[in-house]
């Protein structure tokens, strides 16, 4: 039975409201295809199913597409591929329009399964905010130790940074990299997020709130 396999509830970011939630399974899935993946008879079979939004608010419902994998006759969930319609991040408020637009294509493309487009879009979304901390250097890996090197950086927020350009240039060039899985992309996208975060968001409200701040109080 394929049923029990599936996640109920499924964490998700839900396609209209865009809230984290646990979408509520409805009816049964439904094969869409099935295809060899390895020997002995392995095989892989593509699966739908409808979820629904807890939200009072909310509670529009979405398609789920999952994997779910057939080895030496016993079944596995291979994972979550996309979903109807896909979900999007939260919005991160101090952001410049370009790079909030960046960070939600990246979402966007993980969250519809285009794992490699999400990485690729994560990179440009780091390379744009450090550029805009005022980064030098011949390229990506120089401009962030540049950041580093004159302290407008931690060496934790750096690494992070890396972890997010290393993810991008692997995408970029698939002979030498494998299937890029899920976990995979939403590490990339958090380390991500939590460099933009850190690093250019806080510092922007916290500037924001000291200009709207009366002065008898700064």
């Amino acid at each position: 039975m394929i049923d029990p396999l599936l996640p109920d509830p499924y964490d998700a970011v839900c396609g209209w409201c865009g809230k984290s939630v646990g979408l509520t399974k409805l009816g049964v899935a439904h094969l869409i295809r099935t295809w060899d993946s390895g020997p002995g008879g392995d095989r892989t079979s593509r699966v739908s199913a409808t979820y629904v939004s807890p939200r009072q608010e909310c509670n529009r419902p979405t398609l789920a597409f999952f994997d779910i994998a057939r080895v030496s006759g016993t079944l596995y969930f291979g994972g979550v591929v996309s979903s109807l319609p896909a979900g999007t991040a939260e919005g991160m408020e101090g952001l410049s329009p370009e790079i909030a637009a960046d960070r939600r294509e990246a979402w966007s493309s993980y969250f519809a399964g285009n794992r490699r487009a999400a990485i690729i879009m994560g990179r440009a979304a780091i390379q744009r905010a450090v550029r805009g901390l005022g980064a030098e250097g011949s390229g990506l890996k120089q401009e962030i130790n540049d950041l580093v090197s004159r302290g407008v950086i931690t060496a934790s927020l750096g690494q992070f940074a890396h972890e997010v350009r290393i993810s991008g240039d692997d995408a970029a060039h698939p002979e030498e990299l494998g299937e890029i899985t899920q976990k995979e992309a939403e590490e990339s996208l958090a380390f991500l997020d939590d460099f933009l975060r850190v690093a250019v968001a806080m510092p922007e409200v916290a500037e924001r709130r000291r200009r709207e701040r009366k002065p008898d109080s700064q």
